[in-house]
């Protein structure tokens, strides 16, 4: 039978081509956590000090600040060189939007993405 293999998760599927021929695909542990990561995305929720802030600055500023979270919210592990994680505390990180900073946390335990300050550059560390 088709697919039926001890090796793990797999079957066919049409060619992406389009011809219709089918093609062996094998899933393994690690395509599987790769492919439900890019699927799952993180719950995004602000404190309100960073909703109050948002609130107050200019809109386009604020549409732009919440654009870049939500791509952060689909893979917050990617490789981003707008995003620090800050020293000397647990899970928290620092997004760069200009001169915008958005200190957040990650939980992975729930796939929660906390939003806890937004600042000008200067300001968002005192």
């Amino acid at each position: 039978m088709r697919g039926s293999e001890d090796r793990g998760f797999g079957g066919y599927a049409d060619k992406p081509d389009g011809s219709g021929r089918p093609v062996r695909f094998e899933v393994s542990d690690s395509n599987l956590i790769l492919f439900f990561k890019k699927i799952i995305m993180y719950q995004i929720e602000y404190e309100k000090t960073a909703i109050r802030t948002l609130a107050r600055i200019p809109q386009k500023t604020a549409t732009l600040i919440r654009d870049k979270i939500k791509q952060l919210a689909q893979n917050p592990f990617a490789r981003n060189h707008n995003v620090t994680r800050l020293v000397g505390q647990d899970q928290t990180y620092r997004l760069r939007v200009g001169d915008w900073r958005v200190i957040y946390q990650i939980d992975q335990g729930v796939l929660k993405i906390l939003v806890l300050k937004i600042g000008p550059r200067g300001d968002i560390y005192t």
